[in-house]
């Protein structure tokens, strides 16, 4: 949902517990990467140490959006920082520069990390980025970015089916069914921009789906009634509702 900013530590830590629950009590979730990106480093460190000890998978951090690196070198100090705190978790830099409004050389960050001495850190396994100016996996590029052999997705649950349907056709070689499923997504997205986007869109969705997620909070605000049934109306024209 992408809420996490928007909720305290605690409650933080609570979601974390609850996700981890899930992968005890159900075979279908097999793994949870925490993000622990925060506005400050200390909730960050605080946030990591407690996915660790919860048993998370991994751990994935936002950089900071108020006060920002200024370059990669204090990017990654920044990062290694919190790493540390989970010695033993894979660790992610999760990227979402029109969020933090900090954009980066991916290239020279890599190259950074890679000569950066952290005995304390785990390595990093990778960058998650929703950046336009980055090889992603998000909505609308899914198809070529299996192409480019990335095949871990950035997405809202919504798109949980069509993505699986999509790659699995892509595994089969039967590119029409992935690109038939991969214009279904980039639809399904393109609402985005007649509702607004962000948690409230999303969770209009999937109370149209029949999930009902609760109120986003302020300085968020929900669609309206009549924005919900106009967003009923054209899931049911891509065929996603009855």
């Amino acid at each position: 949902m992408g809420e996490g900013m928007s909720l305290t530590v605690e409650e933080r830590k609570r979601v974390a517990e609850a996700w981890m629950t899930q992968i005890a009590d159900t075979l279908r979730l097999k793994t949870v990467i925490v993000q622990v990106g925060a506005g400050n480093l200390k909730e960050s460190v605080e946030l990591a140490r407690h996915a660790e000890e919860i048993g998370a998978t991994a751990i994935a951090c936002m950089s900071p959006s108020y006060f920002k690196p200024t370059t990669e070198e204090v990017l990654v100090e920044y990062m290694a920082t919190v790493a540390a705190a989970a010695p033993t978790t894979p660790f992610y830099y999760y990227d979402i520069n029109f969020m933090t409004g900090l954009y980066c050389d991916f290239n020279r960050l890599l190259t950074i990390t890679r000569q950066t001495s952290c005995p304390s850190c785990p390595p990093l396994l990778s960058v998650f980025t929703m950046s336009a100016s980055f090889t992603t996996s998000v909505s609308s590029q899914f198809l070529p970015a299996l192409a480019l052999g990335i095949d871990v997705p950035i997405l809202n649950g919504f798109l949980g089916g069509i993505y699986r349907r999509l790659k699995e056709a892509f595994d089969d070689n039967d590119l029409q069914t992935a690109r038939q499923q991969q214009i279904l997504a980039r639809k399904l997205t393109q609402l985005r921009e007649k509702y607004g986007g962000g948690p409230a869109m999303v969770k209009g969705i999937m109370r149209c789906l029949g999930v009902n997620l609760g109120s986003v909070r302020l300085p968020l605000k929900d669609l309206s009634e009549e924005q919900v049934a106009s967003l009923g109306r054209d899931l049911q024209d891509l065929g996603l509702t009855e």
